[in-house]
C-alpha cells in the first residue's frame, strides 16, 4: 500500500467517523431528551389525584366539582391519549363525583419512591417499567363518621407511550402489586 493510498484511507476513515459521530451524538442526545420527557410524564401520572379542590374533611363541595372536573381532565390530557384517556377520564370523573356525594373521601396520596427500569424507545413508541411505593390517605363515611385508612403498596407499572405532536402520552398501562404488598 502506497503512502498516498494510506492517506486517502485515513482521510476516508476520519470522514466516516465524523459522519457516524454526527449522526450518533444527536441521536443519543435526542434519546436522553426523550427519556427525560417520558420520565416527566410518568411522574405527572403518579401525581394525578393531588389538588382537585377537596376540603379538609376530604370531600369536594358540589360547587367546586365543575372546576375539579375541568382541572382533572386537563391533567389527564397532559399524560394520556387515545382510548386510555377516555377510560381514565371516566374513572376520575366517577371518583370525584363520589367525593362530592360524600361517600368517599380522598385526603391525599402519592409516591414515596419511584424507580425507572427497562426503558426502551423505538421511533415514536416507548416502553418502560416503573416500580413505585404508593400511598394514599382515604376515608369512607360510616354511620356519619369518616373512617380513614392509609394504605401503602409497592406496585410495578408497565407503560407504553407514544410520541405525539404535543409530546409523549401514555397509551397503555398495566400494574401488579409486589408480593406481600397487595391490598
Amino acid at each position: 500500500m502506497t503512502h498516498r493510498t494510506r492517506r486517502r484511507l485515513g482521510i476516508a476513515g476520519i470522514l466516516i467517523g465524523l459522519v457516524i459521530a454526527g449522526i450518533w451524538v444527536p441521536s443519543s442526545a435526542a434519546a436522553a431528551g426523550d427519556q427525560r420527557a417520558i420520565e416527566a410524564v410518568i411522574r405527572s401520572r403518579m401525581d394525578l389525584m393531588q389538588g382537585f379542590g377537596a376540603t379538609s374533611d376530604g370531600a369536594i363541595s358540589p360547587q367546586a366539582l365543575p372546576e375539579a372536573l375541568t382541572k382533572a381532565n386537563g391533567r389527564l390530557r397532559s399524560v394520556y391519549s387515545g382510548e386510555l384517556l377516555t377510560q381514565r377520564s371516566d374513572q376520575l370523573d366517577a371518583s370525584l363525583r363520589a367525593q362530592a356525594g360524600g361517600a368517599l373521601r380522598f385526603f391525599g396520596g402519592g409516591v414515596s419512591k419511584l424507580t425507572f427500569s427497562k426503558i426502551g424507545i423505538s421511533g415514536s413508541i416507548a416502553r418502560l417499567t416503573v416500580t413505585a411505593t404508593t400511598w394514599s390517605d382515604v376515608g369512607q363515611v360510616v354511620e356519619r363518621k369518616v373512617v380513614r385508612s392509609r394504605p401503602a403498596n409497592i406496585v410495578e407499572f408497565t407503560f407504553e407511550l407514544t410520541r405525539l405532536p404535543e409530546g409523549w402520552r401514555i397509551t397503555q398501562e398495566s400494574f401488579v402489586f409486589a408480593p406481600g404488598s397487595e391490598p
